[in-house]
């Protein structure tokens, strides 16, 4: 695998990398954001609830089907409709309602009815649980008309409980968490620029230890080919040198045989004469000396 495709794997590797710890410090983040503002408001709603939670009773007795005094219903819920207006300030609510176990209000801490519709399916689970259920979603703003979700508003739902501990109200608590929502978002975009940066750095060291060795392997590939190719070269110098010599030698030997056979020849002239003249001063043929010197040689060869 070259440099550049090793590069490119790296970047696809980095910016998963980044995008699965980006998505995996989000969530963790909103987690953080849904805990925090449940646990603010959930505590403020208990306090109102231990607050107004007899007035409440009172309330939830005298609603059609069960009482038939309006008069008083009308002066408790004006009564608690004052006491939640009281209590909400100094506290990070929007407001307070009462609602019945269906859902529809009873009493607000604002004139009229309440500005946000209540989360069915939170408020049911907060009377099926017996206790306090919390969520939170993207809203317009309901008291500017807005027809876009730019506020993140949650419902906390506590459930009011009779002597017998069944639900008879609940207690529906509207905070606004868009500032929070916002810091987190904001604080989401500085977590992934730190982590992208951070692995910036981890490629852009990595892509300078990766091409340093390559040139490193580059300069030894080319230095391993000139000292081959070096090596070659006296090799071939070598046995061209080695061949010449062996002709050289060839030449010489051949010249040895040449002066060998030459002497010899000069020997056996040399020889023939001696041999006449021995011959001639001892009154013998040649012939029959040769043989008996050749047979006295061969005898004292075998000696």
């Amino acid at each position: 695998m070259c440099s550049s495709d090793l590069a490119i794997c790296s970047a696809i590797v980095i910016v998963l990398m980044t995008i699965f710890l980006t998505h995996i410090f989000i969530t963790n983040d909103r987690l953080v954001l849904q805990e925090t503002v449940e646990d603010k408001a959930a505590t403020a709603l208990k306090v109102i609830a231990n607050a107004t939670g007899a007035r409440i009773r009172e309330a939830a007795d005298l609603l059609p089907g069960r009482g038939n005094d309006s008069d008083r219903m009308a002066d408790v819920v004006s009564r608690l409709n004052r006491d939640l207006s009281q209590l909400r300030q100094g506290m990070a609510i929007l407001e307070v309602n009462v609602r019945t176990t269906s859902g529809a209000p009873i009493a607000s801490s604002r004139v009229g009815a309440p500005l946000y519709e209540a989360d069915r399916h939170a408020l049911q689970a907060a009377i099926d649980s017996r206790r306090h259920t919390f969520s939170l979603s993207w809203r317009a703003s309901a008291d500017s008309g807005a027809t876009p979700a730019d506020r993140r508003i949650g419902h906390v739902y506590l459930p009011i409980l009779d002597t017998q501990r069944n639900p008879i109200a609940v207690l529906d608590a509207v905070v606004d968490a868009t500032v929070d929502a916002r810091l987190t978002a904001y604080h989401n975009i500085g977590v992934a620029l730190v982590v992208l940066a951070a692995f910036a750095v981890i490629y852009c060291a990595l892509l300078m230890m990766v091409r340093r060795a390559d040139s490193i392997v580059r300069r030894q590939y080319l230095e391993l080919a000139a000292m081959n190719a070096t090596l070659e070269q006296r090799v071939s110098e070598r046995a061209g040198a080695a061949e010449r010599a062996a002709d050289r030698a060839r030449r010489y030997n051949a010249m040895l045989v040449e002066e060998i056979a030459e002497r010899r020849q000069i020997e056996d002239v040399f020889d023939r004469r001696e041999l006449d003249s021995l011959a001639r001063s001892k009154g013998i043929d040649p012939d029959d000396l040769a043989e008996v010197l050749a047979k006295y040689k061969i005898g004292r060869a075998h000696v």
